[in-house]
C-alpha cells in the first residue's frame, strides 16, 4: 500500500514538474509527428473538459507540404515553415446545427455566449494536446496569428458556416540546437487574488518588465510595451469579419 501511495505521489509530482517546465518551441527536426504518437497525443486532446459535452470544436492534421506551404502565407513566423505537423483547433458549432436540426428546431448560434462556448472547449483540448505531446518528448508553439488571416484559412482548409480558426499549434522533436527556457511568469501574487480581485500595481508590472528583460538578455525587450502594440492600436478586424460571415456574429 505504501509503496503504491509512494508511485502515485511521484507520478503526481512528474506531471506537475511538467507543467511548470513548459516553454515555446520555434525549431523542430525535419520529420513529422510519428503517427502512433499523433493519435494518443490527439485522444488525450480530446479527453478535456468541455461545457455540457458538447465538444464544440475541432482540430485539423496538417501535414500536407502544399497545405503547410499555405499555412505559411497565413501566418509567415519560422516555426510554421520548420514543423511538419501542424494542428489547427478551431470553434466548431457546425456539429451543434446539424443536431438542432434534427430535431426540427431553430437554430440560433449568434452571439458571445456561443463563441465563448467554442473557444473555451478548444483552448482546454489545445492545452491537454500540447501536455501529452511534451510527454512523450515532442513541443510546440502556439500560432495565434493566423486570426489575422481568417478568411484565407478559412478557405485553405474549407471551414463551413460556423465553425472559426481559434489557434494553431505547430508540433514537432525539437531541434537539437534548441534549449527550451521556461519563461517567468507574472509573479503569484499578481495573477492569483484571495476572495476580491486586486488590481495589479505599475510598479509590479515594472518589476515584471525588468525579470523578462533579464531573462532574454535584451535591455528592449519591454513586457508592457507589448501591451501597447496589442491594445494600444485598433484590433485587427480579420476575426470579427469572418465571424460575421460565419453567421457567429
Amino acid at each position: 500500500m505504501i509503496c503504491g501511495m509512494t508511485d502515485a505521489l511521484d507520478a503526481t509530482h512528474a506531471t506537475i514538474d511538467l507543467l511548470k517546465s513548459h516553454a515555446s518551441v520555434r525549431k523542430f527536426v525535419p520529420e513529422p509527428v510519428d503517427p502512433t504518437d499523433l493519435q494518443a497525443i490527439l485522444d488525450a486532446g480530446r479527453q478535456a473538459a468541455t461545457w455540457k459535452a458538447f465538444q464544440s470544436y475541432s482540430i485539423i492534421v496538417v501535414e500536407d507540404p502544399d497545405v503547410l506551404a499555405g499555412i505559411y502565407q497565413c501566418a509567415p513566423q519560422p516555426s510554421v515553415k520548420s514543423c511538419r505537423t501542424f494542428l489547427l483547433f478551431v470553434g466548431d458549432l457546425s456539429r451543434a446545427a446539424t443536431a438542432v436540426g434534427m430535431h426540427n428546431e431553430p437554430f440560433h448560434p449568434t452571439g458571445v455566449e456561443s463563441l465563448l462556448i467554442s473557444a473555451v472547449d478548444a483552448a482546454l483540448a489545445l492545452q491537454n494536446t500540447v501536455i501529452a505531446a511534451e510527454s512523450l518528448g515532442y513541443a510546440g508553439v502556439q500560432i495565434g496569428t493566423i486570426r489575422h488571416k481568417s478568411a484565407e484559412v478559412s478557405a485553405l482548409l474549407g471551414l463551413p458556416d460556423y465553425v472559426y480558426p481559434i489557434v494553431g499549434l505547430c508540433l514537432g522533436k525539437p531541434d537539437p540546437s534548441v534549449e527550451p527556457r521556461p519563461t517567468p511568469r507574472l509573479p503569484h501574487d499578481v495573477v492569483v487574488h484571495r476572495d476580491r480581485y486586486q488590481p495589479a500595481t505599475a510598479e509590479a508590472l515594472r518589476a515584471y518588465d525588468a525579470t523578462l528583460s533579464a531573462h532574454f538578455a535584451n535591455p528592449d525587450h519591454c513586457w508592457s510595451e507589448r501591451m501597447v502594440a496589442q491594445w494600444g492600436v485598433p484590433e485587427v478586424t480579420a476575426s470579427t469579419e469572418n465571424l460575421r460571415d460565419k453567421q457567429l456574429l
